[in-house]
C-alpha cells in the first residue's frame, strides 16, 4: 500500500483509530486534524533542486554538488598523483648480456656428482637410523637390567630379614 492510499484512507475516517494514523497527519489541541503538507501529492510533484523527497516513509536528500564536485577533482588529482608514483617506481626491464657460467665441468659430471651424493645421504640417513635404532634398545636393556638388579636386592633383604626373624 503507498503514501496516497494511505493519506486517502486516512482521510475517510479520520477518528477511527489513532493508532493507525499516518505520522504526517496530527491533531492540535483542540482535536481538529492539522494534516502535514506532502509534496508528492499528485498537486505538487515537482521539489526545488537541493531540498529533500518524501516518499513512502523515506527522506531523499540531493548531494551538495559543489562539494560532490570539489570531492570527484580531488580524487581524480589523487588518482593521477597515484599513476605518477607508479610509473616512477615501476621497476625497468633487466636486460643481461649472455655469458658462460661455471668452470670446466660439464653438465654430465655434475648431474654424477648430484646422483652419488644422493645414494650417499640416503645410505647415511639409513646408517644413523639404525645406530639411533642400536642405542635405543642398548638403553632399554640397561634400564631393564638396573629393574632386575633392584628387584634382586629386594627379594634378598626379605629373604634375609624373614631367615633372622625364625
Amino acid at each position: 500500500m503507498d503514501y496516497d492510499q494511505r493519506y486517502k484512507r486516512n482521510q475517510v475516517n479520520p477518528e477511527e483509530n489513532q493508532n493507525t494514523r499516518h505520522p504526517r497527519q496530527m491533531t492540535d489541541v483542540s482535536g481538529q486534524d492539522q494534516t502535514l503538507p506532502n509534496p508528492n501529492v499528485h498537486g505538487n510533484p515537482q521539489v526545488p533542486t537541493g531540498q529533500p523527497r518524501y516518499s513512502d516513509g523515506y527522506t531523499i536528500i540531493p548531494p551538495n554538488e559543489s562539494k560532490r564536485n570539489e570531492m570527484k577533482t580531488i580524487a581524480q588529482k589523487e588518482e593521477e598523483a597515484l599513476n605518477r608514483w607508479k610509473e616512477t617506481q615501476r621497476v625497468p626491464s633487466v636486460c643481461v648480456n649472455p655469458e658462460r657460467l661455471g668452470g670446466d665441468v660439464t653438465l654430465a659430471e655434475v648431474r654424477q656428482k648430484q646422483q652419488i651424493n644422493h645414494q650417499s645421504m640416503k645410505l647415511q640417513k639409513k646408517a644413523e637410523r639404525l645406530l639411533e635404532k642400536e642405542q635405543q634398545e642398548d638403553q632399554r636393556r640397561r634400564e631393564e637390567f638396573e629393574q632386575d638388579r633392584l628387584r634382586l636386592a629386594l627379594d634378598r633383604g626379605r629373604l634375609g630379614f624373614i631367615a633372622v626373624a625364625f
